[in-house]
């Protein structure tokens, strides 16, 4: 407290008294002899500190002398200082000039402006005050300016990240000690008198001393260094956080679980009743086992212990806490909560323990929630990675729910187990690579087919192939049969006539050349000889029933009656039945027959008119099974069969068909009872062949057959290697096994065990695991797959057809559909060979590998398909230079180079290729609205040329994915080769140990193919919610965000794994320093590169980034300036690791765009912005609904604010504008960038923005230089604060005009609000005029911008740094009394109120900009009773019904005032600025 009476004051006039004293009785020797030893005592402590001084002195002491030199030469002029530089040294006439001089110290020290306007000016006084190393001209804008500071005219200097972050390193390993002292000066503060003056407290001495040493100078100089990068911020509170915890943290850790323990230890022993006593105790070993469990600590209480004694303890040895900040600052005013209080104390002791406070708040957020999160978030994912196999099993509630909804859901795997997923992934591949084969021998038929018709046959083509083509094939083909030779299935061959015949009908009947009717019969030779390959693949596999002779025998009518049938009706193989095909009322009739022989055999009559009705609904309804293939429809029971205990029957015609393809009846009742009444379905349905589709179909079935059996086989031989093993397997023999293995699961209840479906029918086939037990999860993906999320909703045709449908469409559009795309998917796909290390190979291996890639991704665009070296298909996973003749084997590094076709279907197998994580989204996307069939109608309408296109477009969108994926395999393969082979040469290992047995091995293959699945997108291990998440009406292209954020984690697990392996070392290192270059150095090189290049500061380039759209805001940006112009490059966009450096670089503009903030709030702000950026994918609207919501939710206006339509246009401009806007949402095939193009070609602008052809063009790549206008973008700010400014002025009286009685205080409440957040608008606005300014745009210009909105007097005000509150204007006033009296309320704006916010408005008016806002409501509202005003504001005119507060106001009035602030000192001492104003207008 301050009083009149100021004992103080006495005792400093007794001092004097004594000085006075002393110097009367000391004689003028004495004080002669006092002078000279202070003087040698000056000068012994300037040696010493000469000698502490070091390399940094030297530094300063020539930046003196140089400082010295300069102002002599601006003084007397450049000729006096040569003159007076030759007499200093004569004999070295030729020096540099002071100019120069300061250039070569600006190279040298980049923080030579903050040395000399910081440190120096003190040595120097007024001379250097006033110096400056800009020039002239500069010096006279920053004097002009001074009265309106710029916010960006801070920075003169460039700070390299790296640089940053060592001057943050050195500042905050400082601060540790630092912090650990002010902390004992804080304390002893604390315990101090009351009245001491701040200034003169231990803390205030402690903080002079440090800073004033050459300490607490290189602590300053390296802060401000540090300041000027997030990562330089970042790292000192990282190195205080880490120092913190390591000095004080871990004591008090130790502490707390002390305590704890001692309470533990007391409340047990008061439960048991009794002590442990070791006398007379026999079983002392039981007894010290209590003991020990009595003293343990629980988990959660050594958690509380960690997190409180570890928050505390750290947060009170941080230096400076305030300039951390709490999260508290996000949420709350100052001081209140955990918000920090930054007002100065009233004395050193109450400024103590404000500090300690502060500290202890911070201390608080460690404690809850910053600890708990970081160290919950790191015991989650390491339960998670331990314990994954067995959290479904577990008995703990908690654990049980980690796996539901947070392991299974997000894991690719989803609920299957690892081995289960992987057998699955083999299998999937192993179908793929069939459909592969299958194309390949299509397109070689149709090159084949296409000669033939340019030659000969122009006629139009049927499915494929001209009918009588068709006929001769189908003909053809179903005379090759197989037969056993040698215990090898083999083909038959043709017989010499059925060859003669072909060639007869080709050559002759169709006058086709004799050349491509041989090169046909050996396509078809080819066909044959891949089927009888996968027979004997499947036959090897020991699970076919009969013989190899029967199974032969079985498998040829399988390929002639089952396999080879197509229906007309269906069309190409659509689901749905198509218009064009119409039955013959013959075999209508024989239909209609059945049905009333099936009735009659029933006991029932049944009409002709209705079995008609039943078949003309049959030809209606029916469906393809897709399973089967064969038609399946549905009919009323009842007609034919009264005692029916369902209304109607589903019938699928496969049912008549066995697996090996012979007839089988229904049972008795049933409606197909001979072969020509299956025979006569068939034809109703339009029953075909084509020899195109038995080529697929055939070939299609026995791969997947093939794969099963292979899969099955697996997960039967792993269940019992892991069994063995002592480890919890797939499937067991018993349904006990299966009980005891897997707890809390429900067990298949089948009494036969498991039963797997078998395309070849009983029969034939048995699967192995069949009989066998497990869990129902696992028999679900075992028989199904695992299911994405969101299968039942999407099964609805209207949700097929109002979000599938369109959503897949647009986003083809946007990907396959779109030039400018392929172009970036590819080109931006390069740096992953960067980023995996397998940049690093030799440079004749990246020429292979660049040759491997091109020889081996589908389809070839310059030339046919390379065949590569053949698989041996009796001979699995070995390589052989053809398939009749498998014994001539090649090895891993021959295959490879030679790439091909049969390269490619090795990768299909491993599942490696083909997994576009954006393309295989798309095509699954459009899939899942496979039941409307209103895409296959459309597509089959658009003509073979058009269908053609739009499969090249999607091939290639895969290819450009896959050429590098083929790349870094190649790079994989032959850096595992290499370490192995280096490793037998050093000795580490022996050939044999090398996996495979030799460097050639398809194992080393093998664990290239697994290190890219890891590594790089794959589609095939997005999770199963995620690819659910496809179907929603919210996302874009969630499959390719989500591999991003798997693949980083298991690169850099897989480089930190190979670091500890002595063979694979050298890899890892080469890994991380790729993944390195690629996160970390590449994109800030770029920036780098671009800002030195166009001559941008850090400043200027933050001054850019206020004109940027919302899109590129937190994006790494590459600035150019070309011709005057400004542009941009959003190199986040084109980088292919965009999802992971994004949000980093979110975090890091966050904090550089507030360098003056608190850290802690700005990470926190910067975290939730990028966790925004990495879940945008995941929850913002779909493009598709995004055009339909800017029209109807957002009531014409898109997400960023742009107008689609005029409030004011009539509603037939508003229809146009809205299309208009549609069609340029939903735009394929880049439409925008060829407009763009061609307006750069042809010199017209594009709403009124010219575009240059150069940066158009690099666009392809992915980096598009994009123009801007900065004063067209200061037009729309200056639209963006209107707008918000009629927000804020509903916000102000919203709710309070309802007619129901309504307190001044909410009125007091929602101003003060509203103009808290005009005053940031405010803020905002100035924060754009001056970027504006900083990049060079003309003050009038600006000026001139504002006046054409009529916005003139705000600029005036904002350039000014002024505020312009919002208040209660005479109108508003008047309705609210007209309120009062109409609904006889009281008035919401009595006396109070209106002097409140009369008073308030005034306070606010005076405010200048960016400043902390300190108005706080509950200061300023009517409470019940009479209370105090708030601290500060005694001097403001005392509101109505509130009494003056009497303490001091003696004291404070007598003091004198300073005539010029109109304050005395004690006001000046204690009040915040805003207060300052206040009492100075009194």
């Amino acid at each position: 407290m301050v009083f009149g009476f100021d004992p103080r004051k006495l005792i400093e006039e007794e001092k004097d008294n004594e000085k006075n004293k002393i110097n009367e009785v000391l004689s003028e020797q004495e004080k002669f002899d006092k002078i000279i030893e202070e003087q040698n005592a000056k000068a012994k402590k300037l040696e010493e500190q000469e000698q502490k001084k070091g390399v940094v002195a030297e530094a300063f002491e020539e930046v003196k002398d140089i400082l010295k030199e300069v102002n002599y030469a601006k003084k007397y002029g450049n000729k006096k200082y040569a003159e007076e530089k030759r007499k200093q040294d004569p004999d070295n006439p030729i020096f540099d000039s002071p100019d120069t001089k300061v250039r070569k110290l600006v190279d040298d020290f980049s923080n030579l402006k903050d040395i000399v306007g910081k440190e120096l000016k003190t040595e120097f006084g007024g001379e250097a005050q006033a110096y400056t190393l800009a020039t002239t001209e500069d010096t006279e804008q920053d004097e002009k300016e001074d009265d309106k500071p710029n916010v960006f005219d801070i920075d003169v200097n460039n700070v390299g990240a790296g640089q940053a972050a060592m001057a943050g390193i050195l500042s905050g390993g400082i601060k540790i000690g630092a912090g650990f002292f002010q902390l004992g000066a804080m304390i002893k503060d604390a315990f101090a008198e009351d009245g001491i003056p701040v200034d003169e407290g231990n803390l205030a001495e402690f903080n002079r001393v440090f800073e004033n040493s050459y300490l607490g100078m290189l602590t300053k100089h390296s802060e401000e260094i540090a300041r000027e990068r997030a990562i330089g911020r970042l790292t000192e509170l990282g190195v205080q956080l880490y120092g913190g915890y390591k000095t004080i943290g871990k004591g008090a850790i130790k502490v707390a679980e002390k305590v704890t323990d001692a309470f533990n230890k007391s409340v047990r022993a008061y439960k048991k009743g009794r002590y442990i006593k070791a006398t007379g105790n026999k079983n002392l070993y039981e007894a010290a086992k209590e003991v020990k469990n009595l003293n343990k600590l629980s988990k959660t209480q050594r958690f509380v212990a960690e997190a409180v004694g570890g928050g505390f303890g750290t947060a009170a040895v941080i230096y400076k806490a305030e300039d951390m900040g709490t999260l508290g600052d996000l949420a709350f005013d100052e001081g209140e909560y955990t918000a920090m209080n930054r007002a100065r104390g009233k004395d050193a002791k109450d400024d103590a323990l404000r500090q300690i406070y502060n500290k202890l708040k911070l201390g608080g957020e460690f404690a809850v929630p910053i600890i708990p999160i970081i160290s919950g978030t790191g015991k989650l994912a390491k339960l998670i990675a331990k314990k994954s196999k067995d959290l479904a099993y577990s008995s703990s509630n908690i654990e049980q729910f980690v796996e539901k909804f947070i392991s299974k859901p997000f894991r690719s795997r989803g609920p299957m187990q690892a081995d289960e997923f992987a057998g699955v992934q083999r299998m999937e591949g192993a179908k793929e690579s069939s459909r592969k084969i299958v194309e390949d021998y299509l397109r070689r038929f149709d090159k084949i087919i296409y000669n033939i018709e340019k030659k000969a046959m122009p006629a139009a083509r049927a499915s494929g192939l001209t009918d009588s083509l068709a006929s001769a094939f189908v003909k053809f083909i179903n005379q090759g049969k197989f037969v056993v030779k040698n215990n090898k299935i083999i083909p038959q061959g043709f017989s010499t006539k059925v060859m003669n015949d072909f060639m007869k009908t080709m050559t002759k009947d169709l006058k086709i050349d004799s050349d491509d009717a041989v090169s046909l019969m050996n396509e078809f030779f080819n066909v044959q000889n891949t089927w009888a390959d996968f027979m004997n693949i499947i036959y090897k596999g020991k699970n076919v029933n009969p013989g190899k002779n029967d199974f032969v025998d079985l498998m040829n009518d399988r390929i002639n009656i089952s396999l080879s049938n197509e229906f007309k009706i269906f069309g190409d193989q659509t689901v749905r039945k198509i218009d064009e095909f119409v039955p013959a009322a013959s075999v209508k009739n024989q239909v209609a027959e059945i049905f009333i022989r099936t009735a009659k055999d029933n006991g029932v009559r049944l009409s002709k008119e209705d079995a008609m009705l039943t078949v003309n609904d049959i030809i209606k309804n029916v469906r393809l099974d897709k399973t089967t293939n064969s038609p399946v429809f549905k009919f009323g029971t009842r007609k034919i069969d009264p005692m029916s205990q369902v209304a109607t029957a589903t019938k699928n015609i496969a049912e008549n068909i066995t697996g090996g393809g012979k007839f089988k009846p229904d049972k008795q009742g049933g409606l197909v009872q001979t072969e020509k009444d299956l025979t006569a379905f068939k034809k109703l349905f339009g029953n075909h062949k084509n020899a195109e589709n038995i080529i697929s179909n055939v070939t299609t079935d026995l791969a997947t057959v093939a794969a099963r059996d292979e899969f099955y086989n697996f997960i039967k031989q792993t269940s019992k290697q892991m069994a063995d093993r002592g480890e919890r397997a797939i499937v067991y023999d018993s349904y006990d096994q299966a009980v005891k293995a897997f707890p809390n699961r429900k067990i298949i209840d089948a009494s036969d065990g498991l039963q797997v479906p078998s395309g070849l029918g009983k029969e034939a086939y048995t699967p192995p695991i069949n009989g066998m037990f497990t869990t129902e999860e696992i028999a679900e993906g075992l028989i199904n797959g695992s299911k994405d999320a969101l299968s039942p909703i999407t099964k609805s045709a209207i949700y097929q057809w109002g979000v599938l449908i369109p959503k897949g469409l647009v986003q083809a559009g946007k990907t396959v559909g779109a030039p400018f795309t392929h172009a970036r998917n590819f080109s931006s796909g390069a740096i992953t060979t960067v980023y995996l290390g397998n940049i690093a190979i030799p440079p004749t291996e990246i020429a292979k590998a660049i040759r491997t890639a091109y020889r081996t991704i589908q389809p070839q665009f310059l030339g046919p398909n390379r065949p590569g070296f053949n698989i041996s298909a009796t001979r699995p996973k070995v390589y052989g230079s053809n398939t009749t003749d498998p014994n001539k084997l090649v090895g891993g590094k021959e295959f490879i180079e030679e790439g091909g076709n049969s390269l490619y279907r090795f990768l299909l197998d491993e599942g490696m290729v083909n997994s576009s994580a954006r393309a295989r989204e798309v095509e699954l996307l459009i899939a899942d609205s496979a039941k409307t069939g209103f895409l296959d109608k459309v597509y089959k309408r658009l003509g073979t040329k058009t269908q053609k296109l739009i499969k090249g477009l999607q091939e290639a969108y895969i290819a450009e994915d896959d050429y590098w994926k083929v790349f870094n395999f190649f790079g994989e393969s032959y850096r595992i080769r290499s370490a192995y082979e280096n490793a037998i040469k050093k000795g580490l290992i022996k050939l044999k140990d090398v996996p495979g047995g030799g460097l050639d091995s398809i194992e080393i293959l093998q664990m290239a193919t697994k290190k890219v699945r890891d590594m790089l997108p794959n589609y095939n291990y997005v999770s199963p919610f995620v690819k659910g998440t496809r179907k929603s009406p919210l996302g874009n292209f969630v499959g390719w965000t989500s591999e991003q954020l798997r693949t980083f984690p298991n690169t850099l697990k897989t480089a930190i794994d190979e670091t500890r392996d002595p063979i694979f070392a050298k890899m890892g290192y080469q890994r991380l320093a790729g993944m390195a270059t690629t996160l970390a150095t590449l994109p800030p090189l770029a920036v780098w590169g671009f800002s030195q290049a166009y001559g941008f500061t850090e400043k200027k380039l933050d001054a850019l980034r206020e004109f940027l759209p919302s899109f590129s805001k937190n994006s790494t940006i590459l600035p150019v300036y070309e011709n005057g112009k400004y542009k941009y490059i959003d190199f986040s966009r084109g980088f292919f690791y965009e999802t992971l450096t994004s949000p980093i670089q979110t975090i890091f503009s966050t904090i550089e765009m507030n360098p003056d903030k608190p850290l802690l709030p700005l990470v926190w702000e910067g975290t939730g912005r990028a966790a925004a950026k990495i879940l945008e994918p995941f929850l913002s609207e779909s493009i598709w609904m995004g055009g339909w919501l800017d029209l109807w939710a957002r009531g014409g206006e898109d997400k960023n604010g742009t107008r689609v339509w005029n409030p004011e246009d009539d509603i037939g401009d508003k229809a146009v504008k809205a299309l208009q806007h549609l069609g340029k949402t939903y735009s394929i095939g880049s439409q925008l960038q060829f407009r763009r193009v061609i307006s750069a070609l042809t010199g017209d602008t594009v709403r009124g923005v010219e575009y240059e052809l150069s940066d158009e063009l690099l666009g392809l790549l992915g980096f598009r230089v994009a123009p801007m206008d900065i004063e067209k973008s200061m037009n729309f700010k200056i639209f963006e604060f209107l707008e918000r400014e009629r927000d804020q002025r509903s916000l102000m009286y919203e709710d309070t005009r309802t007619g129901e009685p309504v307190s001044g205080n909410v009125l007091i409440t929602q101003m003060i609000e509203a103009n808290k957040k005009r005053y940031d608008m405010y803020n905002s606005m100035r924060r754009t005029i001056d970027a504006a300014l900083f990049l060079g745009i003309n003050e009038d210009t600006i000026r001139e911008t504002f006046k054409r909105r009529n916005q003139l007097p705000l600029y005036n005000k904002i350039i000014d740094n002024e505020f312009k509150s919002m208040g209660l204007t005479k109108r508003i006033e008047k309705s609210f009394e007209y309120e009062s009296q109409k609904y006889n309320i009281p008035n919401t704006v009595d006396d109070y109120t209106k002097d409140t916010l009369k008073e308030l408005n005034s306070i606010m008016n005076d405010m200048p900009l960016n400043k902390p806002w300190r108005i706080k409501p509950e200061d300023w509202i009517k409470k019940d009773k009479p209370t105090e005003l708030p601290p500060g504001f005694e001097s403001v005119s005392q509101p109505l019904n509130t009494p003056m507060p009497a303490a001091n106001n003696m004291a404070m009035n007598t003091q004198q005032k300073n005539p010029i602030t109109n304050l005395t000192s004690t006001e000046t001492a204690l009040l915040s600025p805003t207060e300052k104003v206040i009492a100075g207008r009194t």
